[in-house]
């Protein structure tokens, strides 16, 4: 729950919303409805990845975590995606030498050793041992699949990493790659995600970036991990590597499993409509309180929720903007009358309080114990219901959402100021 620092605390009458998606004793709350119209992964609170059936919502009792930290990340909102990696739950290896179907590990003249080791807290991995002299000054490369590509596509590309034995001298950098190749096929040139290697250590982390194709004669891509080696130069190390994933976006959403063919996760699509949204709401003035964690990429705006009348034209809607910083925004009859910013950096990936209020000529932003930004100059419009993780004009992208409070009548600079400190 998120704590009132206001020196005494608000009446419960004015605080008719409150839920809390990290909660395990509870349900999802019975106001919201929701579908996704397939499975999900997320991570349990002892950091092992478990799949939610198709229509559970990952909250509550299935709500996502940090598998590092263990901490609650609660309801994990996403688009639809499609990990387009065929095979990224290791089939088909066996040791010595047999990597997983569609799999090619590059040997570089290194001695290579592939071994299948028991999940790793619900992840598939795929050991790899190498050592020796590299024949070459390039890449040892461990690519996943080739995949059908076009010149402009945003790829994310991600993949749970962890050091089991050696270390990474000579190596001079661990990055996820993206090969482009013509329809002959011809290879055209490496696309790199950034370097990892100080990343990379005794726990298995997942790593991520983005891959922007910008070949006109791109037909596709082939994804995967390049560790850089220098001629002549010994190397030692062993690797486990999980459940790659290339996927068409900005960045990467939760693990999607595949074994034979690309498999795609449904959006999910989370609501309160009907008297399950007017028992609470009010029409003129109220205030909104939501503590979640936005995706890194800055290229398109990411929403916590909207109220509206379920278009753009008459909406209320509280993000993540390009900026990046919070934002509320207020459109009313198709106009925006309200575009307010914190004037805060919002992080991508940390977990972020934000608390609002919105009135006729009365709009008012804080963030992360910020001053309030205020505007004077909005009307407001008329809605009938809120979603979560969505602008409306964007779908739901990758948000959690780990408290979400609605006050009426609205509260003023200095509550909004302590509730999100």
């Amino acid at each position: 729950m998120i704590p009132i620092k206001n020196n005494g605390r608000i009446p419960n009458r004015f605080n008719p919303l409150n839920l809390n998606f990290c909660d395990p004793a509870r349900p999802l709350d019975a106001r919201i409805t929701f579908t996704r119209a397939s499975s999900a992964t997320y991570f349990d609170s002892d950091g092992v990845l478990q799949t939610a059936a198709s229509g559970v919502a990952r909250a509550n009792q299935y709500a996502d975590h940090d598998p590092a930290t263990l901490s609650c990340l609660g309801f994990l909102i996403e688009e639809q995606r499609t990990n387009s990696i065929r095979n990224n739950t290791m089939v088909g290896a066996s040791a010595p030498s047999t990597a997983p179907t569609n799999r090619i590990v590059g040997a570089n003249g290194l001695t290579i050793t592939i071994s299948i080791p028991t999940a790793s807290s619900g992840v598939e991995i795929i050991r790899i041992a190498v050592s020796g002299s590299p024949s070459a000054t390039t890449d040892m490369a461990v690519f996943f699949d080739q995949i059908t590509a076009t010149n402009g596509q945003t790829w994310a590309i991600s993949s749970f990493l962890r050091l089991v034995a050696g270390d990474f001298t000579n190596i001079g950098s661990i990055r996820l790659r993206g090969d482009q190749y013509s329809s002959a096929p011809a290879y055209l040139s490496t696309l790199s995600a950034g370097d990892f290697k100080s990343l990379i250590g005794a726990t298995l982390e997942r790593v991520s970036g983005s891959l922007t194709t910008n070949n006109a004669s791109t037909a596709s891509i082939r994804p995967g991990i390049g560790f850089s080696c220098t001629a002549g130069q010994a190397v030692s190390f062993t690797v486990d590597i999980g459940l790659p994933q290339l996927e068409l976006g900005a960045f990467a959403t939760s693990p999607i499993k595949t074994t034979s063919a690309a498999a795609t996760r449904a959006a999910d699509v989370a609501e309160m409509t009907g008297t399950n949204f007017s028992s609470w709401y009010n029409q003129s003035e109220g205030s909104f309180v939501v503590r979640a964690s936005f995706p890194s990429s800055n290229a398109a705006e990411h929403a916590a929720f909207a109220v509206s009348d379920g278009t753009a034209n008459n909406r209320i809607r509280m993000s993540k903007n390009t900026a990046p910083q919070g934002l509320i925004q207020i459109i009313t009859g198709g106009s925006t009358v309200a575009g307010l910013s914190s004037g805060v950096a919002l992080d991508g990936g940390i977990m972020t309080t934000l608390a609002a209020r919105y009135g006729l000529d009365d709009i008012a932003l804080s963030q992360s114990g910020s001053a309030a930004a205020t505007d004077t100059s909005a009307t407001i419009p008329t809605v009938s219901r809120l979603t979560f993780a969505t602008t409306l004009t964007v779908p739901s992208t990758a948000v959690h959402i780990e408290h979400l409070s609605y006050y009426t009548p609205r509260l003023p600079n200095a509550t909004l100021q302590a509730i999100t400190s």
